[in-house]
C-alpha cells in the first residue's frame, strides 16, 4: 500500500513538472509574440465627398520599395494596410488635376506602424484631420511655430510661381528673368527665417523622428560643419532611423556616391507622363538609357534640347533610349515645356521638386545641380556621368564609340 501511494505521488509530481513546462513554454512563446514589434500599418479613413469612388497611397515601404496602392470608397468609409518598420511619410490623393503638392486633392502626412485614422474632405485634402500618428502631430507643432512667416512669404512666393509658369510657357524675355531673379532674392529673408526656425526645432526636439527628417532636408543646402554640429545632437536611436542613416552617409568625407560610372544604377520605378508605369530595369539587355534630369525652368537645361533631340533621333533605331526626369514644381509647365520644345518623342517622368521621391532619387543618383545626364548600358551598369551635350562633349564621344557611328550637334542644326 506504502508502495503504491509512493509510485502515485512520484506519477503526480511527473504530471504536474510537465504542466509546468509546458505552460511556461506556451507562455513564453505568447509573450515572445507579443513583444515583437509590429510593422503592419492600417488607415481607417472617412470620406466627405460625391465625386471621388477610390483614393490611392504611395509611400516607400519597409524594404524601401516604392509602393502604390488603390481603395474604393465605400458608404464614405475606407481602408489601406501596409508593412512600414518606422514612421513614413505617405501620399494619399484622390480626383487630382496634376501631381503638384498643391493640388487640392491631395495630401501628405506620417504614418506609424499601428493604427492611424484620417476625415477626408473633397477638393480640401489639405485640412485632413489625423489621429494615431505621433510624428504628424510633431509636425504640426512645427508647422504652427512658422505659420506666421508662411502667411507673410506667401504673396511673393506667389508671384514668383507665376513669373516661373511665365517663363515655362515661352517668356523668355530679359524682363521676366530680372523679374524672377528679383523675386528669388526676396524670398531669401524668409528662406533664412524658415531655417533658423527649423534647425532650433532639431536642437530642441533632438529625440524625435522628425528632427531626422528636417535635418535631412538641410543637408547640402548648410555647411558641413553644421550639418555635423546638429547631427551630434540627435540622441541614438533617432541617428538610426533612416533619415539619420542619411545624414551620417553625407557627413563621411570619402563616401562616394552609389550612381558612380561603373556601379549598377538604382533602379527607378515611376509612372510617366502617359501615366504608365517606367522600370529603369526593363531595359536591360535591350537599350542603352540615358537619364536626363532637367526642369522647364533650368536655363541651360532648356539650351541642352537641340542636342538631346538630335542624340535620340541618331541613335534611337540603335538601342538608346531616354528618360527625362523632371524637377518641376508644376505639371502644367512641365508638360508645356515638352510640347514647347518638341521632346515627346522618348520617356517622361515627373519627380517634383521636394517630398519623398524627390529625396530618395536625389540621393540615390548623387543629383547636386541638373542638367545632369547618366548614361547606363544594356547590363544595367553606369557607363558615365555628364553636365553638357555639345560637339566634342565627352557624352557625345562616348556614344559615337558605343554605336559605330559620328553624331553632328552643332548649335545650327
Amino acid at each position: 500500500m506504502l508502495l503504491t501511494l509512493y509510485i502515485f505521488n512520484i506519477l503526480f509530481s511527473m504530471k504536474n513538472f510537465l504542466l509546468y513546462i509546458i505552460c511556461s513554454f506556451s507562455f513564453g512563446a505568447i509573450y515572445a509574440q507579443a513583444g515583437k514589434p509590429g510593422h503592419d500599418f492600417t488607415i481607417y479613413g472617412e470620406f466627405t465627398g460625391r465625386d471621388t469612388k477610390a483614393l490611392t497611397i504611395s509611400y516607400f515601404d519597409e524594404n524601401a520599395i516604392w509602393t502604390e496602392d488603390t481603395t474604393k470608397i465605400e458608404n464614405g468609409k475606407f481602408e489601406f494596410r501596409g508593412s512600414i518598420t518606422e514612421p513614413t511619410r505617405v501620399t494619399i490623393q484622390g480626383n487630382t488635376k496634376s501631381r503638384a503638392v498643391d493640388d487640392p486633392n491631395m495630401t501628405e502626412f506620417f504614418i506609424e506602424p499601428g493604427i492611424t485614422t484620417i476625415a477626408l474632405t473633397e477638393h480640401d485634402f489639405k485640412n485632413v484631420v489625423i489621429e494615431g500618428s505621433r510624428s504628424q502631430e510633431i509636425l504640426e507643432e512645427l508647422k504652427l511655430l512658422k505659420k506666421t512667416i508662411e502667411a507673410s512669404s506667401k504673396p511673393v512666393k506667389k508671384a514668383y510661381g507665376q513669373i516661373k509658369d511665365s517663363y515655362a510657357k515661352g517668356d523668355t524675355s530679359k524682363t521676366v528673368l530680372r523679374k524672377m531673379e528679383s523675386l528669388r532674392r526676396e524670398l531669401i529673408p524668409f528662406q533664412d527665417s524658415i531655417k533658423a526656425i527649423d534647425l532650433h526645432f532639431v536642437e530642441t526636439h533632438n529625440n524625435t523622428f522628425i528632427s531626422s527628417y528636417i535635418l535631412g532636408y538641410y543637408a547640402g543646402r548648410i555647411s558641413g560643419d553644421s550639418l555635423e554640429y546638429y547631427y551630434s545632437m540627435l540622441s541614438d536611436a533617432v541617428k538610426n532611423n533612416k533619415y539619420g542613416r542619411q545624414i551620417q552617409k553625407s557627413l563621411i568625407p570619402d563616401d562616394k556616391p552609389t550612381a558612380v560610372a561603373g556601379s549598377v544604377a538604382p533602379e527607378i520605378l515611376m509612372r510617366d507622363i502617359h501615366d504608365k508605369w517606367v522600370s529603369l530595369k526593363s531595359f536591360q539587355s535591350k537599350k542603352y538609357v540615358l537619364l536626363d534630369f532637367w526642369a522647364s525652368w533650368c536655363i541651360p537645361c532648356v539650351r541642352m534640347n537641340p542636342y538631346l533631340k538630335k542624340m535620340y533621333e541618331t541613335y534611337k533605331d540603335e538601342g538608346l533610349e531616354i528618360v527625362s526626369l523632371s524637377l518641376d514644381h508644376s505639371k502644367i509647365a512641365w508638360e508645356n515645356a515638352i510640347q514647347k520644345e518638341k521632346l515627346d518623342s522618348w520617356l517622361h517622368i515627373l519627380v517634383g521638386p521636394r517630398g519623398e521621391t524627390f529625396d530618395h532619387i536625389s540621393h540615390q543618383y548623387d543629383l547636386t545641380t541638373i542638367p545632369m545626364y547618366i548614361l547606363v548600358d544594356r547590363q544595367g551598369v553606369i557607363v558615365g556621368r555628364y553636365n553638357v551635350i555639345e560637339q566634342n562633349s565627352p557624352l557625345v564621344k562616348k556614344l559615337s564609340e558605343i554605336f559605330s557611328s559620328p553624331i553632328s550637334v552643332d548649335k545650327k542644326q
